[in-house]
């Protein structure tokens, strides 16, 4: 499978301090809250890519967020901290995972689960 990734130009910056700019023609990038979503203006119908990253621990729905999710983009991908594993992964037993993987760093892990949605 390939995949084509595309960035916008996001202020980036490096360790120490100056700003990095990274970007592509034609990309997209919007940050939105999950639990209070409304349609983008000038977005598109669907999203290539929806990710919430180390953030549903802080909401109080998360089924209607990864539902949220769902709707909005083709592919979604979340992360989660390793002492959250139990509760999320209960959450997201209901959809169709198409990957999962650990990142390991020390005594420290995390989940990545993405799907499609099609």
């Amino acid at each position: 499978m390939k995949i084509k990734a595309t960035f916008p130009k996001l202020p980036l910056r490096n360790l120490s301090g100056e700003v990095l700019r990274l970007s592509v023609d034609g990309a997209a990038f919007v940050a939105g809250d999950l639990t209070k979503v409304v349609r983008f203006i000038n977005a598109p119908q669907r999203f290539d890519v929806v990710v919430a990253c180390e953030v549903l621990y802080y909401i109080e729905d998360v089924p209607k967020a990864l539902n949220q999710m769902s709707d909005l983009g083709r592919h979604c991908l979340v992360t989660y901290y390793s002492s959250h594993r139990e509760k999320l992964d209960h959450e997201l037993a209901g959809i169709l995972i198409a990957g999962r993987e650990t990142i390991r760093c020390d005594d420290h892990s995390w989940s990545v689960v993405w799907w499609h949605n099609y």
